[in-house]
């Protein structure tokens, strides 16, 4: 039942309004009246109705008080107000304040007051679904959060609770296949501005995201920085296809954005107990290719990125020179991240 609180300093009014139509049949319950909007913001205070029935000629304190309070407090109330046929230019001034509707007093009869309502409590429903949709959304991306902090810390057993999870984001994990996927974005799209950078960075993720769901391709993903890993699920998973589909995914960033994508990604693999040796294989050869000078964009699976003794030489003096660089711009957290992970690769 939606709480309905009735406001007008006419006793007669009020009485009608409760009288005039069933309210619980149509999903609402009057749970108290007022004659004025003094009165009437301490009952708000204590109900917290959904829907809110007020005049706006009252003594103390009058509907656009009322209004202006509600409104300060809740977007989300309805708020119908009464006016009469010379009054129209208060009822302007109460929908600008936020009232959401309003009914003329001579027109309080059965019909009219029974439409309005169901066209209220609809408009209170929409908004409850869309709000349990955000919920939702925000559970499961909690939920793709929490798995993945677990896969990059190597704390993950599948258990009953874990097989739960996963099944809560609709993640397959029993019959799919899966692969790992390092999305890197190229050094000057870091140096952007960051307000520009944030937007940019938006609708390159949202490219990859509809380029995976138009393939039935799930997903869970970590991001830092300017680097995306991707675990994706999917039944029968072909190398071929997802090269391809990669492929795709680049070639739009450097279209549209002109942004080029380093992509490198592990071989498919059907148990989750080689997770963490495909995540850790993966950022190995993701450290490989920082230091490497590869211009444009490419796809590469890890098997394809070669660490051997002739490179050796030249991937440590370019390992020393960036060093220096973010010793030069005192980038000690970066330093960190580094020197780090190359500790880590050994």
């Amino acid at each position: 039942m939606y709480k309905v609180l009735i406001v007008d300093d006419e006793t007669l009014v009020r009485v009608g309004l409760k009288t005039t139509i069933n309210w619980e049949e149509l999903g609402f319950s009057i749970v108290a009246d007022a004659s004025d909007g003094e009165q009437a913001y301490q009952l708000y205070k204590k109900y917290k109705p959904e829907v809110i029935i007020t005049d706006i000629r009252m003594p103390k304190k009058d509907g656009f008080y009322l209004i202006e309070k509600i409104r300060s407090e809740n977007q989300k109330s309805k708020i119908l107000v009464l006016t009469v046929y010379d009054e129209f230019s208060y009822a302007r001034k109460a929908l600008k304040l936020g009232a959401d509707d309003y009914i003329l007093k001579t027109e309080i009869e059965d019909e009219e007051l029974v439409k309005l309502m169901i066209k209220l409590k609809k408009d209170l429903e929409n908004e409850n679904l869309r709000q349990n949709d955000l919920i939702q959304t925000e559970s499961e991306s909690s939920i793709k959060k929490t798995l993945f902090a677990k896969i990059i810390r190597n704390d993950f057993e599948m258990n009953k609770k874990i097989k739960k999870k996963f099944k809560k984001i609709d993640f397959g994990f029993e019959k799919d296949d899966f692969v790992l996927v390092n999305i890197l974005l190229e050094e000057k799209y870091k140096n952007q501005e960051k307000n520009n950078t944030n937007k940019v960075n938006n609708a390159l993720i949202n490219i990859v995201f509809d380029q995976f769901s138009e393939k039935n391709i799930k997903y869970i993903y970590h991001q830092d920085k300017n680097s995306y890993i991707f675990l994706l699920s999917a039944a029968d998973l072909k190398e071929r296809k997802i090269k391809t589909l990669l492929k795709t995914i680049s070639k739009a960033a450097k279209q549209y954005f002109d942004i080029n994508m380093k992509i490198i990604y592990s071989s498919i693999f059907k148990e989750f107990d080689n997770l963490y040796s495909n995540y850790k294989d993966l950022i190995e050869k993701n450290e490989i290719l920082f230091y490497q000078k590869n211009s444009g964009f490419y796809v590469k699976n890890i098997e394809e990125i070669v660490f051997n003794n002739a490179n050796i030489f030249e991937l440590g003096k370019e390992h020393n020179r960036k060093i220096i660089e973010l010793v030069s711009a005192k980038n000690v957290e970066v330093i960190k991240e580094k020197v780090t992970s190359s500790i880590l690769c050994k």
